[in-house]
């Protein structure tokens, strides 16, 4: 074990501007970011987990100092070999950080632990720019704008298809970036980032989810029959009306009545148009006269007062009397309208 103990801020990785550098010995050791990989791999690390989940700067720096104190720990370094991972209590009680955060950095921890603690990784080591925190002047450091960053310039670690890549920059960070040129596996590149498509999924998915349920709640609400309306003729018709006040179905045990629905255009119609339309053809083809009633009987929610407008009309204009049971609550339309007539012709005569 190390006599000194663990420092979080000992070490940090160098932010600088890019430095777009072709180093011909990392160019000639593509083996070098192979076996990386592959190690990687043994302790269940894929570099897609470590580009799609990147770590802040400070972060990375906490990790760096955590892998540093592993790499120089030989007991503690055989144990990770050992076991294929890292001890995470064992790391807390340590370096007394949060188990949480150490689980979450742990791909990373393992990372940076893998590069600094094999020689073979010797390339790498010195293509990342490290410097001990009180070796830097003034700790004036040049701070990236995430947000403004186009380009990053790293090791290619692995090659993707359409000239992609991920690469390992100088600190520390891993990306996927997109080239505009052929470049072979360990050479120093700098690309186009690539926006991360997981940042967005998860809120287009609750977005898409949200819209599939208030789809679904208005269509179920749309095919659920509210109010019944039966319009007794001759023949008798059944129209099924959803809260929307629209007819979704209708309905004749007669063959005549069947002849009137297929005449008219009922569907997704309201229910003022379709009654109005049944009583026009019913008119026109004697399935109603104006010595005989007409029922209308409503069950389930009763229709909004003032929605028959355009039925009433026509009922009045062809004085068919209109008998309405809306419910329980029953009505005449034509002899209601007749007896408003009469009131205003009794106070013009006044």
């Amino acid at each position: 074990m190390q006599e000194n103990g663990f420092i979080k801020d000992k070490y940090e990785f160098i932010s600088g501007p890019p430095i777009f550098m072709m180093d011909n010995n990392i160019i000639n050791e593509p083996n070098q970011v192979e076996l990386f990989v592959k190690d990687l791999n043994k302790y269940g690390i894929l570099i897609k987990d470590l580009v799609n989940y990147p770590l802040k700067e400070k972060e990375r720096n906490i990790s760096l100092n955590i892998a540093y104190y592993l790499s120089d720990d030989i007991e503690l370094s055989e144990k990770i070999i050992q076991n294929g991972q890292i001890n995470i209590i064992k790391i807390s009680k340590i370096t007394r950080i949060n188990t949480e955060h150490l689980r979450k950095w742990r791909k990373y921890i393992t990372a940076y632990w893998l590069i600094l603690s094999n020689d073979k990784y010797k390339l790498i080591q010195d293509y990342i720019k490290i410097q001990m925190t009180s070796k830097i002047p003034e700790r004036k450091k040049y701070k990236k704008n995430n947000n403004n960053i186009k380009y990053y310039t790293g090791i290619i670690i692995k090659k993707l298809m359409n000239k992609n890549v991920f690469i390992i920059t100088a600190s520390g960070e891993f990306k996927k970036v997109k080239l505009n040129y052929e470049a072979k596996l360990g050479q120093v590149s700098q690309g186009k980032k690539k926006i991360n498509k997981k940042i967005y999924k998860l809120p287009l998915s609750i977005l898409v989810l949200i819209l599939i349920i208030y789809g679904v709640n208005i269509y179920n609400t749309y095919v659920k029959i509210n109010s019944i309306v039966v319009i007794k003729t001759t023949s008798n018709i059944k129209l099924h009306v959803n809260a929307y006040d629209r007819v979704i179905y209708t309905y004749s045990p007669t063959q005549k009545g069947q002849m009137l629905l297929q005449s008219i255009d009922s569907e997704n119609k309201a229910t003022d148009d379709v009654i109005f339309q049944v009583m026009d053809y019913g008119t026109k083809n004697k399935m109603i006269s104006n010595d005989v009633d007409v029922n209308i009987t409503v069950t389930g929610q009763p229709l909004k007062y003032g929605n028959l407008k355009k039925s009433s009309k026509f009922a009045i204009e062809n004085k068919i009397s209109v008998i309405i049971n809306n419910c329980g609550v029953e009505q005449k339309l034509l002899k209601q309208d007749n007896t408003k007539e009469d009131e205003t012709k009794k106070e013009e005569t006044k």
